[in-house]
């Protein structure tokens, strides 16, 4: 039998399927508040953090993305926003009192790297599970599904870059950027370290 095929979603902008759609789930935390601020004062101090990575489901898969809400508290799991306090919520971190979910329709983002491991196996994640497709960028799906396999090389899936970048959001301000050799099968643009996170792989088929 075949094994499941996860893989790694592109995080670069505009690397999405076309009329495509799936859901995304985001999870945030706050800080705990101190007794001298208000709830109002600590929400305009930018207290909230990413609590870990995203989660992308296909349509298909909805059904899993609100059994998540309902694990994490929410009553009435839909799409939308939930705000919820430390007695609402399972296994807050230390230190935080709220969590923010979020559940968001959106195109599908096309898949960067693919994975023969799953996540929750405890095998020790290798060079050779994991490997990319060569296509031409207006390939169509059967010709992606059908491409020939690139195994990842231990160069790439060891070296990190690192280097001064200019923020868009701040012209004039630098700051220190690290990137890999590993590349988009899609988009070719480099994946930053950032973006190498076992924990947001899904289920994927081979071409997305």
């Amino acid at each position: 039998m075949a094994r499941d095929l996860w893989g790694l979603d592109c995080c670069h902008p505009g690397c999405i399927h076309p009329g495509v759609g799936g859901h995304r789930l985001d999870f945030f935390v706050r800080r705990l508040r101190p007794p001298a601020f208000t709830d109002e004062q600590w929400e305009r101090r930018r207290t909230w953090e990413r609590e870990r990575s995203p989660v992308t489901f296909r349509t298909t898969e909805f059904k899993s993305a609100l059994d998540q809400l309902a694990a994490l508290g929410v009553p009435e799991p839909q799409t939308g926003e939930f705000v919820l306090d430390h007695t609402q919520t399972p296994a807050l971190p230390p230190g935080y009192d709220k969590r923010r979910v979020r559940l968001s329709s959106i195109l599908l983002p096309r898949t960067a790297l693919y994975f023969r491991w799953e996540p929750s196996t405890g095998q020790v994640l290798t060079p050779d599970l994991i490997f990319q497709c060569n296509f031409k960028p207006d390939a169509t799906p059967h010709e992606r599904a059908t491409a020939y396999e690139i195994p990842i090389s231990p160069e790439a899936y060891t070296t990190v870059i690192r280097r001064n970048e200019t923020w868009s959001e701040l012209p004039g301000v630098r700051q220190l950027a690290t990137s890999t050799l590993l590349k988009c099968q899609h988009c070719h643009r480099a994946l930053p370290l950032k973006a190498l996170s076992t924990t947001s792989l899904r289920r994927v088929e081979k071409g997305d």
